[in-house]
């Protein structure tokens, strides 16, 4: 049995969408990381870096999103949720280590800036750079939307 651990609004909503697309039983767990859920005793033992997404696939606990949504759109390959041939699935590999690697640290630029200064003036640059990042992230990701099923 599959058991996710996720946070609505944070960025390991994606595991929770690729899961959800798949139609397969899962056990949801809502680690609600404003409250600092995310430090409780309890939820480092799933897993120790603190974050959220954290996958329990019947007791082996995967982390990491582009790694769980891997990893489950080959368990389910009926949902059709990654492309099929070599080069195409290596290319999807890509663009989903892009995400993690560079689209999510833009954000948190954006809504964590206290994680890389405590002076107000600096963490207003960092909000800025981390939204004119975003921004021309977003739009590479419209640029290749515009291809066809597949970014």
């Amino acid at each position: 049995m599959l058991t996710l651990y996720y946070c609505p609004g944070l960025f390991s909503l994606g595991s929770h969408i690729t899961i959800e697309e798949t139609g397969a039983p899962y056990n949801e767990k809502i680690i609600n990381v404003m409250k600092g859920e995310h430090m409780a005793p309890e939820y480092l033992k799933i897993n120790p870096r603190h974050k959220v997404p954290a996958l329990d696939i019947d007791g082996t606990i995967l982390l990491e999103n582009a790694a769980i949504m891997a990893d489950v759109a080959k368990k389910f390959p009926v949902a059709k949720l990654k492309p099929e041939g070599e080069i195409d699935e290596a290319r999807w590999n890509s663009i989903m280590t892009w995400l993690a690697d560079t689209l999510h640290p833009s954000f948190t630029r954006i809504f964590r800036s206290d994680k890389f200064a405590s002076d107000p003036a600096a963490q207003t640059a960092i909000k800025e750079s981390g939204k004119k990042e975003a921004w021309e992230n977003l739009s590479e990701i419209d640029t290749m939307l515009s291809k066809g099923p597949w970014m």
